[in-house]
């Protein structure tokens, strides 16, 4: 219990490195909510099982954050094994590849009150926080200025955007959303949590608005996104390079969006 009613279990979940692990948050005092059951494998099922019980509280609902294989692989168990529901966004079980069992929808702005027990109640405000996946979605506890990021902030490492999924524009706009809230604790997805977020958030904007700046500088004349990425991504060795031009794609469709770039087939982008 790394805050008042908030559990952090760390489980092996099939995500992409340096991540080994997804954070599994279980919430709450009197009456519980877990966020993200994400391990497929039955020794870490059967772990986050009995962390549950032994807290020794009713399970309102599962939370899901987003559609990823590495935040829903437990979902299905644990609903079998505590029948609850399982609540999302809508968006999520459309993005999903195979059917994720989902009981309730949630909504922006929607308020989630957990008893701490001793008088003490959580108000945590869910965040629909689109770009890394399009129902993504955060929990913000306004009292304490608690945040879970789910994977829209990382401590570990950079977001990977993936289109049509995953969309630049929007993870800007969810970034500079969650800025403005001024968190004082951020819990993630993946890596330990951090005290004084507001720096590495500013940095992360940073970042990307220097990735695009990079994108636009190498299109001096019309490329492709191959050509784009081993221009802006020099230092990643070439087994990485497949991702790092998905995110020069996501780069690129927002800059499209801007009206800054255009895409002339076949598949070759260059300046407005």
């Amino acid at each position: 219990e790394m805050a008042r009613g908030v559990h952090v279990l760390p489980l092996r979940a099939p995500t992409l490195p340096p991540a080994t692990h997804t954070n599994v948050f279980v919430l709450g005092g009197e009456e519980l909510v877990v966020v993200d059951p994400a391990s497929p494998e039955p020794e870490e099922q059967a772990f986050l099982a009995g962390y549950i019980e032994a807290l020794g509280a009713p399970v309102r609902r599962i939370l899901v954050t987003h559609h990823h294989p590495d935040h829903i692989g437990g979902v299905a168990a644990l609903r079998d094994r505590l029948g609850v529901p399982v609540a999302a966004h809508r968006l999520t079980a459309a993005a999903a590849r195979e059917p994720l069992p989902i009981d309730e929808w949630l909504e922006d702005g929607e308020v989630m009150s957990l008893s701490l027990g001793e008088g003490r109640v959580a108000e945590w405000q869910l965040l629909h926080t689109p770009g890394h996946a399009p129902g993504h979605l955060s929990l913000f506890e306004r009292r304490r200025g608690v945040l879970l990021s789910g994977d829209n902030i990382l401590t570990s490492s950079t977001v990977v955007v993936v289109p049509p999924k995953g969309n630049m524009t929007d993870y800007l706009a969810s970034l500079a959303r969650v800025q403005a809230l001024a968190p004082r604790v951020l819990f993630p997805a993946h890596g330990p949590p951090t005290a004084n977020p507001a720096p590495l958030i500013a940095e992360l904007i940073a970042h990307r608005q220097a990735r695009e700046r990079q994108v636009l500088a190498a299109l001096d004349q019309p490329r492709a996104s191959a050509e784009i990425a081993a221009r802006v991504y020099t230092e990643l060795p070439s087994s990485a390079r497949a991702f790092a031009e998905l995110n020069v794609r996501a780069h690129l469709d927002k800059l499209v969006r801007d009206g800054r770039v255009v895409e002339e087939p076949p598949g070759r982008w260059r300046r407005v």
